[in-house]
């Protein structure tokens, strides 16, 4: 198994750097990151919190994967920018922005980035693809796992019982979201798992103080002490999207609109390795510049998001509004007012999992006296309702989750998530 990661991560990294047709040192690769990193964070003028929140008590079950939290900072400029984009794979993200020092050329290009979203004719008539970045920081993140009764001892834990098991993280990713309907994220995740991630505690407070729930008994098992990390990777593209109806643009400003967008993704690491694929819907009136649900669908954390709400230009603004001012960071045009949002949403997504140390003990460290066989297939499925005023948007959704184990057993889930998002700069 451990043979099996260190070549996966070896192919991937030379994947990677072979798709880049222009070859550069790690150096200027390095350089080209932290000059974004500093616009974005720096001058960027979008600065949002968000807090997420999921609990199978929601759904009134207490087992399997039963709490998650995370917090996470997201900074990002609302102007959108040219890259390279000389890739032949269009699944991968462009790595920095467009070289070159015809400044007048560059700004004309901005301009025109300011437009809304592309569509595959314009494309293709010589508009370029545009692109802007966010740049996530979880400053705090946390996972709690628990066999399907927490009244029991922890010597009456059955030998097919998930076991006892928290996850600790920070974590940073970076997400691109491009004009043809194209979406990136991928990043890593890094923390511990085990007695280190402070689980009994947390779960034992929260039903002492909180839910009033029984108090777990058996985290005497729990999953061993291993600190780890996980590269996570995410692509996204829209393949349908269609007015149906004036309905409700009064209230709006949008039309009822449906689209749809498959994905992929995998992750790979010392505590998680896998990958998947599924596609995610909506109904209902939503914009459409750099904006879509944003697809956070690794089987480890499961936690929903939505994209970062963006500043899209005024249907009448030229070009030339823009010639002197819309490079990432600069101030531009004053933004125009958001039109409100209100759409359902369902997703479903099925992962092929290597290898889950919150179930099956730390990939290192073997010293877990309880651990779970094997569930190499997940399936989820997801509904919900998101809605965005303002700077404040807020999303709900029930998840329905099946895996099965290598013997064919087939172990259920349900649970609710909640996320809501808000501006940072008052």
């Amino acid at each position: 198994m451990r043979r099996g990661l260190v070549a996966a991560a070896g192919m991937l990294a030379c994947a990677l750097c072979a798709a880049q047709d222009a070859p550069r040192s790690l150096r200027a690769h390095a350089a080209d990151f932290w000059d974004e990193l500093k616009v974005v964070v720096g001058a960027g003028e979008v600065k949002r919190l968000r807090v997420e929140y999921e609990n199978d008590v929601f759904l009134a079950t207490d087992r399997n994967y039963t709490n998650g939290v995370r917090l996470t900072w997201r900074a990002g400029a609302h102007q959108a920018v040219r890259f390279d984009d000389a890739n032949q794979y269009p699944w991968i993200p462009p790595l920095r922005f467009t070289a070159g020092s015809d400044a007048a050329r560059r700004a004309a290009e901005d301009a025109q980035c300011e437009h809304a979203a592309q569509t595959d004719e314009e494309r293709s008539a010589g508009r370029p693809v545009c692109y802007r970045t966010v740049y996530n920081f979880v400053f705090f993140g946390h996972n709690l796992y628990t066999p399907s009764d927490i009244r029991a001892s922890a010597a009456q834990i059955g030998a097919g019982e998930r076991p006892y098991a928290a996850w600790a993280y920070i974590g940073f990713h970076r997400e691109l979201h491009a004009s043809d309907g194209r979406y990136w994220r991928y990043g890593l995740d890094l923390g511990c798992i085990g007695p280190c991630a402070h689980g009994r505690q947390l779960q034992t407070w929260i039903h002492e103080h909180v839910t009033g729930s029984p108090l777990p008994n058996g985290w005497g098992r729990q999953i061993r002490n291993e600190f780890g990390a996980v590269v996570r990777f995410e692509y996204a593209r829209r393949v349908w999207r269609e007015a149906l109806a004036p309905l409700g643009r009064g209230l709006f400003g949008l039309p009822l609109s449906a689209d749809a967008r498959p994905h992929v993704n995998f992750g790979i690491g010392n505590l998680q390795a896998y990958a998947g694929a599924g596609v995610t819907a909506r109904l209902g009136w939503f914009r459409t510049s750099y904006d879509s649900l944003r697809l956070d669908t690794h089987a480890l954390e499961s936690l929903a998001d939505a994209r970062l709400r963006r500043f899209a230009q005024a249907a009448g603004d030229s070009a030339s509004d823009c010639a002197t001012g819309c490079a990432a960071g600069s101030g531009g045009p004053s933004r125009p007012s958001r039109p409100p949002e209100l759409f359902g949403f369902a997703r479903l997504h099925g992962d092929l999992v290597a290898y889950n140390a919150l179930l099956q003990g730390g990939l290192v460290n073997r010293s877990s006296p309880h651990v779970g066989a094997a569930r190499p297939l997940q399936i989820e499925r997801e509904f919900g309702i998101a809605g965005a005023l303002g700077e404040f948007s807020v999303s709900v959704s029930l998840v329905g989750r099946r895996q099965w184990a290598v013997d064919g057993e087939r172990h259920g889930q349900r649970f609710g998530r909640v996320a809501v998002e808000f501006s940072t700069r008052f």
